[in-house]
Order: structure tokens, then C-alpha cells, then sequence
């Protein structure tokens, strides 16, 4: 792929001169690293949303950057489920401080800027069935099983 097809995705113009060309190859990885940066923060924020709106408390009213803790009643048996379904659920902070009562019902969740809102809206969707106490996701499985 040359690179004038690469930069025409950022400028509806003729970039075929040398002078254009070089000024847009200076600007390109800025703008990316922009989107990059942008991403960075958005994931996170995303990922608090979803989970509240599933109903799932933060443990800590805190700023965070890319973690935070969540309250999850049954965290370990609820983060295994969700293992079996195919999401890295965190980490039970119970099993990190296991003399920490504070922390006995809590996951460690997190979102980069490479987490989509997809990731994030099917996370939420999983966690927030575990807790109603439901399993689709289970249910499906063992029919294909069967």
C-alpha cells in the first residue's frame, strides 16, 4: 500500500506533491497517537458506565485510570463463571489480601485503549446475568453439548 492511499483517509485533497506529502507524514502519527490517547481514557469510563448500569457498585469513589474495584457478592464463584464463558473477569482481590474483609467480595476490573465498547457492553451483559443468577451463555453451551 503506498503511502499517498494511507494518508488520503485523514485529507480530501491531491497529496502528490513532495511538500504535502512530507507535512502529512509529520501530522499522521499525531493524529493517531491522539486517537490513541483518547481511547486510553474513553475505555475506562465506558467500562464504569456498563457496569453500573448492570448494577455492580465501585468499591472506591476514587479516581482511577485504567483499573478500579467493583463489589460482587460471590466474587470468586462469579469470577469463575465468567472464566467459563470466555472473559477475563479481573482479579479477586480476596486471593491478593486475604486478610482484608474490605476487599472479600470485590473484583479488580480494567479497560485499555484496546478494550472495545463491544468487549465492555458483552462483559457487563455477562455479569450483570451472573448476578441475576442466570446463564444463558451456560444454558447454549450444554445444549450444543448435548
Amino acid at each position: 500500500m503506498n503511502e499517498q492511499h494511507d494518508l488520503s483517509r485523514y485529507v480530501q485533497v491531491d497529496i502528490s506533491t513532495p511538500r504535502v506529502t512530507r507535512v502529512w507524514q509529520a501530522i499522521v502519527p499525531r493524529i493517531e497517537r491522539g486517537r490513541s490517547q483518547s481511547r486510553r481514557w474513553l475505555a475506562p469510563a465506558l467500562l464504569a458506565g456498563a457496569l453500573a448500569a448492570a448494577g455492580v457498585e465501585r468499591l472506591h469513589r476514587a479516581p482511577y485510570f485504567n483499573e478500579f474495584t467493583v463489589r460482587v457478592p460471590e466474587a470468586r464463584a462469579v469470577h469463575r463463571r465468567l472464566l467459563d464463558r470466555g472473559f477475563l473477569a479481573g482479579l479477586v482481590l480476596a486471593d491478593a489480601e486475604p486478610d482484608d474483609p474490605a476487599v472479600a467480595d470485590a473484583l479488580l476490573v480494567c479497560a485499555t485503549e484496546v478494550t472495545t465498547s463491544d468487549d465492555i457492553a458483552r462483559f457487563a451483559a455477562a455479569l450483570q446475568e451472573e448476578l441475576a443468577g442466570g446463564s444463558g451463555m451456560r444454558s447454549e453451551l450444554a445444549g450444543a453439548a448435548r
